[in-house]
């Protein structure tokens, strides 16, 4: 009885102590969370202050209209970085005539060399209403409202007004997250892979939140797809809420699903310069246009005999009354030239009926052609609604929906208010992503300050470190793009406590290159005189000898398909702006002389999410100084090295990239023991 007493005592008090434990820890966690929130007020308050400090980055001296290819060549004679000017930023110069500032495009290309910006023209541009010289800068009116909805999502999780009360409790501590017995499931892609299987499963169970980390070329969309797929199965009219950092994770997520649903069932958010024409059918603003005008062309059939029959014995112009507020194909054909009042016709008419319900109808037809009020009408009745995070905040309908489920993509490359923005408005919520690829980009702070590195932690990373459970966070385990090397190479280097095994054999992965029984080559320039990266004044990193390698290297490339009657998909890929341009000047990716070869020429940060059958990756950097800049970001290298599906060559210095001393870790270093240790598969040259 003592014993069995004792025993009593002894589990009570462990019971007691882990539960004081999982107080304080939780305790802990609630003031790190509040701490979170509060440096993200401080800071969007601080950004709302320096936003103004890039309403003027530079001066121009000329503007040209390229109608060939719908673009705009800005001629910059002063600026103060290229760096500050990266792909998707908005540009704005002032109108002409006036000191008002407005959007002139989106930057679609930049040539230092040259100092000329490219620009994709905002929709309904004309030349004619800008200045053609004077100050730019880049548009601060998307960054201000942007900032507005990070405010808005913050509060809404504070005083925990999301859809679900217990989101706050939960990013607190990701274990309390309640979830369901798992179900086995009847997949609807027969070639989706037995180990995703089961990750959608568990995404199925999940009631509060679900993570999953995808390491590159493991699946993460055909997950994405099949839980959808489920979703759409398994529960009547669900309402879900498709998001991400970007346009393209968007548009990739929704390719999957739309043949598969009437077109009425999936709605897809945002500015039409940014969706890809492959989603434009289902952009609210067209499904608006078609339904609103097919409401009229059914009116037109039920008023125009009405009209007609009060007016007798009168003849009713129909066509001439409502020619503003429809088309001529709408109405049938009539004399435009045709000389009519009608205003005096309405004036002189004794019929007040006549004239009340031609109001009532012009008045209606308006309101149909404003559309925007018919908007909400089309989410609320869709099943699939597709925005990227802060798209979804768009419009001040979308607010007023409620969502089963929101998934959100790319998680890890958004900052924690950006992602706020649609859980909030979830019940339940499954985040996709890898803090191993890409984070979050905080503009406007100190580089390298500890607030930055702060802030740069995704909430994705953040809970995927607070749980171990497997019903609430999983990592996917198989890749199927890469050639086996190159996936264990990026496992080692990379994911060396993840499970990651190869979904594909290396003859399936084979390459016509002067490397062919090689999957992995560096091409070092380490005893070349001019190895050296150049600085432009304006700060842009460039280096001529890579990119001279590297055309050398892909007319050879170009030859031997040829040779083969093959084509292939070349990326060519470097970390800055700078050496962008000048590998496109030098290599001319749309020249018929590739004749065999398609050739994508990017900086790191467009190709996360994308893949190719042979990656050439420019190192840039290599100075005296040994500075390597943000290459030293592993999560940089990582994505660089991991897009490759049969053949990755590296070109730099690698004698420099093995002496620059870095505090955390040097991964080239990683990468080079790699490729010595296994010789079969890869291979190192020196190039002169």
């Amino acid at each position: 009885m003592a014993l069995e007493k004792s025993e009593y005592l002894s589990n009570l008090i462990k019971q007691v102590n882990q539960e004081s434990e999982r107080y304080r820890e939780n305790q802990k966690n609630s003031r790190d969370e509040m701490k979170l929130m509060e440096l993200w007020s401080k800071t969007l308050r601080t950004q709302d202050k320096m936003i103004e400090k890039n309403l003027n980055i530079g001066s121009y001296s000329k503007l040209d209209y390229i109608p060939e290819s719908n673009t705009i060549e800005l001629h910059a004679d002063q600026i103060d970085s290229y760096e500050k000017i990266e792909p998707g930023v908005e540009i704005s110069v002032r109108k002409k005539k006036s000191t008002d500032r407005s959007c002139l495009g989106i930057v679609d290309d930049i040539n230092p060399e040259e100092s000329v910006i490219t620009l994709i023209p905002i929709e309904y541009f004309s030349i004619d209403d800008f200045a053609r010289q004077g100050p730019f800068g880049i548009d601060v009116t998307g960054n201000k409202i942007h900032n507005d909805r990070y405010k808005w999502a913050l509060d809404k999780l504070k005083y925990r007004k999301s859809e679900n009360k217990r989101l706050l409790d939960i990013l607190i501590n990701p274990n309390e997250a309640k979830y369901d017995e798992v179900s086995l499931i009847e997949p609807t892609n027969n070639k989706i892979d037995p180990s995703n299987i089961k990750v959608v499963e568990k995404a199925l169970a999940a009631r509060d939140i679900f993570l999953i980390q995808g390491p590159p070329g493991t699946g993460k969309t055909t997950v994405i797809e099949e839980i959808i797929n489920q979703m759409m199965i398994k529960n009547d009219n669900p309402k879900i809420l498709i998001a991400s950092q970007s346009h393209v994770a968007v548009d990739n997520i929704l390719k999957k699903v739309v043949e598969k649903y009437d077109v009425n069932q999936i709605v897809r958010l945002g500015d039409s310069s940014k969706i890809s024409e492959d989603s434009q059918a289902n952009k609210v603003k067209e499904q608006t246009k078609g339904w609103t005008e097919l409401i009229k062309h059914n009116s037109i059939k039920f008023a125009r005999p009405l009209l007609e029959r009060l007016a007798e014995p009168a003849t009713f112009p129909f066509e001439e009354i409502f020619e503003n507020e429809i088309s001529q194909t709408e109405a049938g054909d009539f004399n435009q030239g045709a000389l009519f009042s009608v205003k005096q016709f309405l004036e002189e008419s004794p019929n007040t009926r006549l004239k009340e319900y031609t109001s009532i109808l012009k008045d209606w037809y308006h309101k149909l052609n404003s559309q925007e009020q018919f908007d909400d009408l089309l989410v609320s009745r869709a099943n699939i609604v597709c925005s990227t995070c802060t798209g979804a905040a768009n419009l001040g309908w979308v607010t007023n929906n409620v969502f089963d489920c929101v998934i959100i993509d790319e998680a890890a490359k958004s900052t924690f208010p950006e992602v706020l923005i649609p859980m909030v408005r979830g019940k339940k919520i499954i985040l996709v992503g890898d803090h191993k690829q890409l984070p979050p980009i905080v503009n406007n702070l100190d580089d390298g300050s500890k607030q930055e590195k702060l802030l740069e932690k995704s909430l994705f990373e953040e809970l995927f470190e607070k749980t171990n459970n497997p019903n609430i966070a999983v990592s996917l385990t198989k890749q199927f793009r890469m050639h086996p090397n190159i996936s264990r190479m990026i496992k080692t280097i990379f994911y060396s406590e993840n499970i990651l095994e190869s979904g594909v054999a290396a003859d399936e992965r084979t390459n016509f290159s002067r490397w062919h029984d090689k999957s992995i080559v560096w091409l070092s320039t380490s005893l070349k005189k001019e190895r050296e990266e150049t600085v432009s004044e304006s700060k842009a990193y460039s280096n001529m000898t890579e990119a001279l390698i590297i055309n050398n290297e892909l007319k050879d490339l170009n030859e031997r398909y040829k040779d083969e009657n093959a084509n292939v998909k070349v990326g060519v890929i470097s970390g800055y702006n700078g050496q962008k341009s000048l590998l496109r000047k030098i290599i001319k990716p749309e020249s018929p002389q590739w004749t065999n070869l398609e050739i994508s020429i990017e900086n790191v940060d467009a190709y996360q999410g994308s893949e190719v059958d042979i990656v050439f990756y420019s190192v840039v950097r290599s100075n005296q100084k040994k500075q390597l800049g943000f290459l030293k970001d592993n999560r940089r290298l990582n994505v660089s090295l991991s897009r490759a599906m049969s053949l990755l060559v590296i070109v730099g210095d690698d004698m420099f990239l093995e002496g620059v001393a870095i505090k955390e870790h040097n991964y080239f270093r990683d990468l080079l023991g790699y490729i010595e240790r296994f010789p079969v598969e890869c291979f190192k040259e020196d190039t002169r």
